[in-house]
């Protein structure tokens, strides 16, 4: 069971009263995600929201979490390692925009810091992650798709082909850069 909560706050703290006669599971500020400011939460609290299947947001909500979550990492509040382990559920949305949000932490990983092996381990990770719906696409967009399936393309193509350096992405990809150098209309 939920509820809602709207405050104005007024300074830069400020107590909420909520509805319930026990501590709730988790709380979401900025419900519905439609607020432009950063929600500022402690580990623990991150933790149980990323620990919370995404049913329970709507997609705004989770572009608005996946925020949240990339200023606490970037912030020092929260451990990067344990905001990836949330990445895999994000995968799986059908909403480009909350895949591209939770993925660009990936982007926080130091690649040039992880041994070879590491770096070959988090390659395959990623690879795992975004390859069967990167497959799926394929490389040539066909007649008809609107811009938001050749957004989705383009995002997972560079994140399972990219940075996951999947194998046979990178194979399929090469007569087509081939085709791109000899013939910039091709």
């Amino acid at each position: 069971q939920s509820s809602r909560v709207c405050s104005m706050l007024q300074g830069p703290s400020a107590e909420v009263a909520l509805p319930t006669k026990q501590c709730p599971a988790w709380v979401l500020l900025n419900a519905g995600g439609t607020g432009y400011y950063r929600g500022g939460y402690t580990r623990e609290q991150l933790t149980k929201l990323l620990a919370t299947p995404a049913a329970a947001f709507t997609p705004a909500e989770q572009v608005s979490l996946w925020a949240d979550v990339d200023a606490a990492v970037t912030r020092g509040d929260l451990p990067l390692g344990e905001a990836l382990k949330a990445a895999p559920a994000s995968a799986k949305s059908p909403n480009r925009l909350v895949v591209q949000s939770a993925a660009s932490l990936l982007e926080l990983v130091r690649l040039d810091q992880l041994t070879p092996e590491e770096r070959q381990r988090f390659r395959a990770w990623v690879a795992s992650l975004y390859s069967a719906r990167a497959h799926a696409m394929g490389w040539v967009p066909k007649p008809g798709e609107d811009d938001s399936v050749k957004d989705s393309r383009s995002l997972f193509l560079r994140l399972a082909g990219g940075l996951g350096d999947d194998p046979r992405l990178v194979k399929e990809s090469l007569p087509l850069v081939r085709a791109w150098l000899a013939d910039r209309k091709s």
